[in-house]
């Protein structure tokens, strides 16, 4: 069966059973209650797709990419530090979700070039995104919907996880450096 397919028919499934409700379950699981808004946080990532999307698409990426290999091509933990703090900077701005699926390509396609082992750096990139994630509200959906139920402001999440991501952050860039 399509995987495109396959939600919606379940849906159809549970509608017609009559295990779920359109009116509440359907509606509510979109528009949300209780003061969370699940449809915002589609928009949100929509939104942030888009801005990396379009970073990809200017080009921004690849030179970055490109200019960070020719720049500290020859020694690997500086080039492996160099993309964790890219992956890191990127995260922080958008979310972990998009760095990943930006970033991605671009190590795959630097490790091809250059014939270097991919996965360290793509754990690096897994590493940094996830915890940068945490700095600010928009880092990833589960920020949002805990920010949102407990009617926590932009600003006061990242006075409260400031700290934490500065520590992780650190601590990921040890670990990394370690092994």
């Amino acid at each position: 069966m399509d995987m495109k397919l396959t939600p919606w028919l379940a849906i159809l499934i549970l509608l017609a059973s009559t295990a779920i409700t359109f009116s509440k379950e359907v509606v509510h699981g979109f528009v949300g209650s209780n003061g969370i808004e699940p449809y915002s946080i589609v928009i949100l990532i929509f939104a942030l797709a888009y801005i990396c999307i379009s970073l990809d698409e200017s080009g921004l990426l690849s030179y970055v990419a490109v200019h960070v290999t020719s720049r500290w091509g020859r020694n690997g933990r500086v080039l492996l530090l160099c993309f964790y703090a890219l992956s890191t900077i990127m995260a922080v701005i958008t979310n972990n979700d998009v760095v990943v699926l930006c970033l991605t390509p671009i190590i795959c396609i630097f490790s091809d070039t250059t014939g270097a082992d991919a996965e360290p750096f793509l754990i690096a990139m897994f590493i940094a995104a996830n915890t940068a994630s945490m700095a600010l509200f928009i880092g990833n959906p589960t920020n949002i919907i805990v920010a949102e139920a407990n009617d926590i402001s932009f600003l006061s999440y990242s006075a409260w996880m400031g700290l934490p991501f500065l520590g992780a952050a650190v601590a990921g860039i040890a670990v990394l450096y370690l092994t």
